[in-house]
Order: structure tokens, then sequence, then C-alpha cells
């Protein structure tokens, strides 16, 4: 009987030694160190899918121990010093023994592991990288800052998640280094006329050649109420320049320097926007504009006609002529006003020598000496003429600076 049982004690030895293969060198045991786990009485190694800081026996064959890994079994929680993988880094190889072993891979291959990362106030650990960034400052992470990993006891690399990326609360703004959160101070309030000066909390008188319009709608449009500023800033606030709020053509800042007058007809702004200055005044034919005048008026009068035209305030009537010779007024365009052109009839003889007898006209090639030679005087057409500059004719008279006239008829 005892040759018997010591047979089979040196038989089971042969088995259990062949079961270990692939493993550590199998003894029996009641702990296991660091990278390894006790499964029965046999030493093995830690599993891919776990990492094992060392403990005590743990009844579960080498099989199902694998399985509890890679199927991340809830009974793997370390009570046998054998833990589940991170989440989020799912993957390690044989023996791991600590976290920080444990791998995963995003996009490309790239392996990531369960690592601490420590980065500075000011700075926080994106996601999907082990590389510190600044924090944002940009429209979308206003009220963001960035406390650094102190504050957490280190970063752990994520797939998901930036870290460190902290929003301020209600009534703070970040601070200047964007490593906390200051209070955010009671605005000062100054009416139209008023700015905050830089590093003040107190409203100042606007300044000469600036305008104050307290406050704007986000197109710098005037809401006609006292402007909301933050004190103590090292910027002056509420304070422009003229041409930033009066844009209109013919605005200027107002007395007050609290917003925009307009100049009025005959007016426009000067480039700074600062002063009325004479503008070009558009009169429509059939109208005439009277001496100092910016508002045009019908075209009356016998043998008077009213071309249009533009023209600046003056001491003298502008845009009103006789019509020359023996042509009579007339409305070329029937909705004008009043008198817009001339009929004026010449004879055959006339449309060969002329009015003044010059003779031989149709030879003239250059149309200005052609006029000249019909009707005895120099034409300047204007080069705002809609009819390809080939309309009214301007031209000069011994008893008149300029006269305008239509030819629409001609004689026999």
């Amino acid at each position: 009987m005892k040759f018997t049982k010591f047979t089979f004690l040196m038989l089971g030895a042969t088995v259990l030694s062949l079961g270990q293969m692939g493993d550590t060198y199998a003894t029996s045991c009641t702990t296991a160190g660091a990278g390894s786990v006790c499964l029965g009485t046999t030493l093995r190694d830690c599993a891919p899918g776990c990492y094992c800081t060392g403990g005590g026996n743990w009844s579960i064959s080498k099989g199902d121990f694998h399985d509890a890994c890679s199927k991340r079994w809830s009974n793997v929680d370390g009570t046998h010093g054998a833990y589940l993988c991170p989440k989020d880094f799912p993957n390690s190889a044989n023996k791991a023994s600590k976290d920080t072993e444990c791998y995963t891979t995003w996009g490309n291959s790239v392996v990531f592991y369960h690592t601490v990362i420590n980065c500075e106030p000011g700075y926080y650990l994106p996601k999907k990288t082990t590389e510190c960034a600044e924090c944002p400052t940009d429209e979308g992470n206003a009220d963001k800052y960035c406390p650094g990993s102190a504050s957490e006891n280190g970063f752990w690399v994520s797939p998901d998640y930036d870290k460190g990326l902290k929003n301020c609360a209600s009534g703070y703004t970040p601070n200047r280094y964007r490593t906390g959160c200051d209070k955010i101070p009671d605005p000062v309030q100054c009416i139209q006329g008023s700015f905050l000066p830089a590093n003040s909390k107190d409203c100042a008188e606007c300044l000469d050649g600036f305008v104050c319009p307290g406050a704007l709608d986000e197109n710098n449009k005037l809401l006609n109420k006292p402007g909301e500023y933050a004190p103590d800033l090292p910027i002056k606030q509420g304070i422009y320049y003229p041409d930033e709020i009066c844009t209109g053509a013919d605005e200027i800042v107002n007395r007050n320097k609290s917003g925009c007058t307009s100049c009025g007809a005959g007016k426009k702004a000067n480039e700074q926007h600062t002063e009325c200055v004479d503008a070009e005044i558009t009169v429509p034919a059939g109208e005439y504009l009277p001496a100092n005048r910016v508002e045009p008026v019908d075209c009356t009068g016998a043998k008077k006609f009213c071309p249009g035209g533009k023209f600046m305030k003056k001491e003298i009537e502008q845009g009103r002529y006789d019509c020359p010779f023996n042509s009579t007024p007339k409305k070329i365009n029937p909705t004008s006003a009043g008198f817009d052109g001339c009929d004026l009839n010449l004879t055959k003889d006339q449309m060969k020598n002329g009015i003044s007898g010059n003779g031989e006209c149709w030879k003239k090639t250059d149309p200005d000496d052609y006029r000249y030679c019909i009707y005895g005087v120099r034409f300047e057409l204007p080069n705002n003429y809609m009819g390809g500059g080939k309309g009214p004719a301007v031209y000069n008279l011994p008893s008149m600076p300029y006269v305008q006239a239509t030819i629409i008829k001609r004689g026999q």
C-alpha cells in the first residue's frame, strides 16, 4: 500500500507539471507576487486583460481565469490580487503587474497606456493625447479655466474627455492666466455722452473729437440707454471715433457727443464725420436750383427750359436756360415737372451751311467742328448723359454763360 500511494503521488506530480506548460514554472503556492496569481495551489501568470498585484489563493481554473480577464467577468474584483484593466484600457500582456501596463489603441493603431499625466496650472489634457495643452481662450471656451493636474492627483489619459478643463461658476470669470476664476464685479453704468476711463470705476465726460453713445447693439447701432462696463479694466470703454458710430453719408457726431445728427439737404458729412460740408445736389430734368437754395423747384418762365443736372449751392440760380435761336420750350420727358428741352426747326440750307452761314458743314468729320458749323457755337457734351454722350448739348452764347438744348426736329 505504501508503494501504491507513493506511485500515485509521483503520477500526480507528473500530470500537474504538464498542465503548467507556457506559465511560470509551477509550484505549490498559497500566495503570489506581482504579475502572478495562485489558482488553486498553482502559481500562474496574470492573464491578458488583467493586472495582478499579488495575493492569496483563488479556487478557479486556468481556463476560467483567462476567460474572466478577456471577457471582463465581475468576479475579477481584486479579492485574490487580480484586477480587470480599466474599461477604457482593456488590454494587457501576460504578467501585467499594475494598471499602467494596461493599454488601448485609438485610430491608426496608436497605443495609449493607462498613464497619469501631470499638467501645470493654465494647461489641460485633451482627449486621446498624452500632451498637455494651453487652456483655450476662444469664444466657445469663454468661461473655461484650467487649474492643473494637482487638483485631481494627475490626469488619466482619456479617449472621450478633456481632462482639467473646467467651467467657472455663475457670477465668475476666468482670471488673466486661466488658472482660476475671479468674481465678476458689478458693472458701471455710464449715460450717453460719457465713458469709463481705463483703470476706473467712475464715468467721465466724452472727450473732444469722439462720441460716447452708451449701449450699442451687435451692429454698433444706438440703443438709447446707458452703457454697462466692467470697472478697473486697463482700457477705455464706451468711447469711439465718430466714423465708427455715425456711418451715414450725412451723419456727424452731435454737439453733446452722445450720438449722431443729420446734416440736412445740400450737405454731407466730412470724411471724419465731425462736421457738415457742401454736397452735390441732384436736380431732376424739368426743375432748376434757385440761388442760395438746396431744394430744386419746377421749371418756369417763357422760353425757359431746365435739363437737370448736379449742382452745388451757390449765390446764382443753376439749371434754367433760355431756348436758343427761334426754338421753343418742350417736355422731352412727359413726366418732367417743367420743360426739359427745346424744339428747334432748321431749314435745309441751315443744315448745309449752318445758322450762321459758315457753309459746307457736311465736310466736317469731327462732331464738335460739325456742331460749330451748324450753330456757330462750341458744344460740350456732359459726360454723365445716359444716351452714350451724344444727347443734350451745352454751348456758350455771348448773352449767357451756358445753355443746354436738345435738337428734336429738323426743318425742310
